[in-house]
């Protein structure tokens, strides 16, 4: 679908690597995303995957995984909830973690610091909000 994550798992064999999918079976480890960014970073994640990956993997994240008062984003869940009849993400995620949300902070503000560095002020101040 053109969203991209950082993978929660999957195998290696001698076909190659087999990422687990997003659908109805298997869904998004928000703390993969969020920990996967703040480690990796985002000048290594825009220069292998392009300009704006590491904002971008934010955005599906908090698509699917978001916890929101209204149309502000105030934490995430574990995970994405995932319609079984539909596969689809359901639209307002009623589970709010605060370990991941915490987790989720810290990487919406190293993210945002290292936009700023990168000259996207747009994108860090965007991932500053997200981090109120």
């Amino acid at each position: 679908n053109g969203e991209f994550v950082v993978p929660q798992g999957g195998h290696i064999n001698a076909s190659g690597y087999f990422p687990v999918p997003i659908n109805s079976q298997a869904g998004l480890a928000v703390d993969c995303q969020t920990w996967g960014m703040t480690v990796l970073g985002q000048p290594r994640l825009d220069k292998h995957f392009g300009a704006g990956t590491a904002y971008n993997i934010w955005q599906t994240t908090k698509k699917y995984a978001g916890f929101y008062k209204g149309t502000v984003i105030a934490g995430v869940g574990y995970t994405d909830l995932t319609n079984w009849n539909t596969s689809q993400p359901v639209p307002r995620n009623n589970i709010w973690s605060a370990e991941w949300t915490f987790g989720a902070i810290n990487m919406a503000q190293v993210l945002s610091q290292q936009y700023a560095d990168a000259g996207d002020s747009e994108k860090a101040q965007d991932l500053l909000n997200d981090a109120q």
